[in-house]
């Protein structure tokens, strides 16, 4: 649709089936375009990545460090969230030789998938003290499954969430939360293609943003 509308330029964050092969079809009609957190090796374009791996990495550490030795960790379907936020987290918890869970949904990061999922994990027996979901979404989720459960966060469960949406602060308790650094993800991304339009010939272009680990409430020490 927006090709037939001959738009100028793409800001293009791909979280579907089917992305690369419209990524290619923007590709060669030569209009500039700008991939948000995504990256497909075969394809040179311009790129706006964060450190998700990191993100993982820090989330996970956090409640290593708050002496947790079971942790959940719970993700969307990877066609729709970065594998490498994922990664980050496993290898934080095989560095600490920590027991975790991982549960990988067949759906999106959604509210309902989170709680239905938390719901299942949390009622096994030998439950998780702490639980990373890899979106806020699904965090929220993950709140209200210990809710449903009489589970006290974080006196009983410690949860972390990915992204920092403007929900995670007004939760109860307020989120711990992986941020993303969206207003220069947006900054860098709308310079890059305005670069670009100015200059046909310029060269791909990648920049990688940090995420940052915003800690509040909703976790706490291990109490078992």
């Amino acid at each position: 649709m927006l090709l037939t509308q001959q738009v100028d330029a793409f800001i293009y964050f791909p979280s579907i089936a089917g992305s690369q092969a419209n990524l290619r079809r923007i590709v060669e009609r030569g209009i500039p375009v700008v991939l948000i957190e995504r990256s497909f090796a075969e394809l040179e374009v311009s790129r706006v990545l964060i450190s998700n791996f990191q993100g993982g990495y820090d989330g996970a550490q956090h409640l290593i460090a708050l002496g947790h030795t079971h942790i959940g960790v719970i993700c969307a379907n990877l066609a729709s969230m970065p594998v490498e936020r994922l990664s980050g987290a496993q290898q934080a918890l095989t560095e600490a030789g920590v027991d975790a869970e991982v549960r990988i949904m067949s759906r999106g990061s959604d509210f309902e998938a989170g709680y239905e999922a938390a719901l299942d994990m949390l009622q096994r027996p030998g439950r998780p003290t702490a639980v990373f979901a890899l979106a806020d979404s699904i965090a929220v989720g993950v709140l209200h499954a210990a809710a449903y459960l009489d589970l006290r966060v974080p006196e009983d469960l410690s949860v972390v969430g990915f992204d920092n949406i403007s929900l995670a602060a007004f939760v109860i308790p307020p989120l711990t939360t992986v941020a993303q650094p969206i207003y220069a993800i947006g900054e860098a991304a709308v310079r890059i293609l305005l670069h670009q339009l100015q200059d046909p010939g310029a060269a791909p272009e990648t920049v990688m943003l940090n995420t940052e680990l915003v800690v509040r409430q909703s976790t706490a020490p291990c109490a078992r």
